[in-house]
């Protein structure tokens, strides 16, 4: 049996909401998602596919495709120092809409050990390596699916990724 592609839907986790709202999918996050791709199945047997631009690279065209900015450099923070203050020590200024390319496994192991794995946790600190050992999470590496993180954004316990410019 053959479907139909009705249309490919281009998000951003910044942007995904204003779908989710169209689509009736989860509001709060891309849920149910491969390699950043989500695929609603219609009563008509069509599919209306949803592309994440960072993540959904093998799907879609290098032109719908976000790349981290030239010039942008994926940094690591000292524990309880924000974005703002890591980028700022460096002689530089944290870029807000890089972050999320911070915001992955892959990228937080070159960064650091994450001896406990990575988990997925809600905060506008996210992503970061937590470094208090009374925590369940120490040695854990933080990514987020829910929040879009901030530059100024802070935690005692943990060291933050952050994209400097």
């Amino acid at each position: 049996k053959a479907y139909e592609l009705n249309r490919m839907n281009i998000y951003t986790l910044e942007t995904f909401k204003k779908y989710a709202s169209r689509h009736n999918l989860w509001r709060n996050q891309p849920r149910g998602t491969h390699r950043g791709l989500i695929l609603l199945h219609n009563k008509d047997d069509s599919y209306d596919i949803f592309a994440d631009a960072r993540k959904a690279w093998d799907y879609i065209s290098p032109i719908e495709q976000a790349h981290l900015k030239p010039g942008v450099t994926i940094v690591p923070g000292d524990r309880g120092l924000s974005c703002s203050q890591v980028c700022s020590n460096l002689g530089k200024r944290c870029e807000q809409s890089q972050l999320q390319f911070a915001n992955t496994c892959e990228e937080l192991m070159k960064a650091f050990a994450c001896e406990a794995g990575c988990g997925h946790q809600m905060g506008y600190e996210i992503p970061s390596y937590v470094v208090e050992s009374s925590e369940r999470t120490y040695r854990q590496c933080l990514v987020a699916d829910e929040v879009a993180s901030t530059c100024g954004a802070s935690h005692p316990i943990t060291r933050r990724l952050c994209a400097c410019i």
